[in-house]
């Protein structure tokens, strides 16, 4: 998971890339500060996500998500809106537009 993860910073970091523009889109629309660091608790929920999905296949069931202590210590804010909004866009649903905007309206403030 965390090879995934690092390598992934080459696509996603705070300044650049897709999930970083749609973070700056959705705060502008919705008038709200950026939200620190959102940009890299999606970056582990994705990788933490697409490793228990594949571990899932090869029938491991036992993975614990490294996201979960992520979202305990560091950004518990985050948890509920990321797995309620960006989880299920990278199960095919909704936009990436669509999943970062609802992901930063439902942060609490």
């Amino acid at each position: 998971m965390m090879m995934l993860h690092e390598s992934s910073h080459a696509l996603v970091d705070p300044n650049r890339g897709t999930v970083a523009a749609a973070i700056n889109a959705a705060t502008k629309k919705l008038d709200v500060k950026y939200p620190v660091d959102l940009w890299h608790a999606i970056l582990f929920a994705t990788s933490s996500e697409l490793t228990r999905r594949a571990l899932a296949e090869r029938g491991t069931t036992e993975y614990v998500p490294y996201a979960n202590g992520m979202f305990r210590d560091v950004w518990p804010r985050y948890r509920e809106p990321i797995e309620k909004h960006w989880i299920p866009y990278l199960s095919g649903n909704g936009t990436l537009e669509e999943a970062v905007e609802r992901v930063v309206a439902a942060i609490p403030r």
